[in-house]
C-alpha cells in the first residue's frame, strides 16, 4: 500500500523528513516494488514547498500492463516558476531514483 495523501505521507515543508513508517510503494500489476518512493516524495516536497501532495495508483488505459504512480501536487505560483519546478521535478526524480523514475507521473493543480 502507498500513502494516498499528505496526511498519510506526512509530506509538508514543516515536517520533512517523511515519517519513518512510510511503506514502500507497489505499483499495481506484477508487484513491482518502487524502492525510492520516499526520496521521490521528499524531492517533490522540496521542489514544491508548502504544496499539498497526494499519491494515486493508475494504469494507462491504452497500454496494457503499464501501471504507474501519480504524484498529485496542489500548489500556487506564477507560470514561469511552475514550469521551472515541473521541469526540475523530472530531472530530480531521475537523479534520486533512476531505476524507478519511469513509474511516476506528475500532475499539477495550480491555484
Amino acid at each position: 500500500m502507498i500513502p494516498t495523501s499528505t496526511s498519510d505521507a506526512v509530506i509538508t515543508e514543516a515536517v520533512l523528513p517523511v515519517r519513518a513508517t512510510l511503506p514502500e510503494a507497489t505499483v499495481p500489476g506484477p508487484a513491482q516494488v518502487i524502492r525510492n518512493h520516499r526520496a521521490i516524495l521528499e524531492s517533490t516536497a522540496e521542489i514544491f514547498p508548502g504544496a499539498k501532495i497526494d499519491v494515486e495508483e493508475a494504469v494507462d488505459p491504452e497500454i496494457e500492463g503499464d501501471p504507474y504512480l501519480v504524484i498529485m501536487v496542489t500548489t500556487s505560483g506564477e507560470v514561469p516558476e511552475i514550469v521551472a519546478r515541473h521541469r526540475e521535478w523530472h530531472f530530480r526524480i531521475w537523479e534520486v531514483a533512476p531505476q524507478t523514475a519511469h513509474a511516476y507521473r506528475l500532475c499539477l493543480d495550480v491555484r
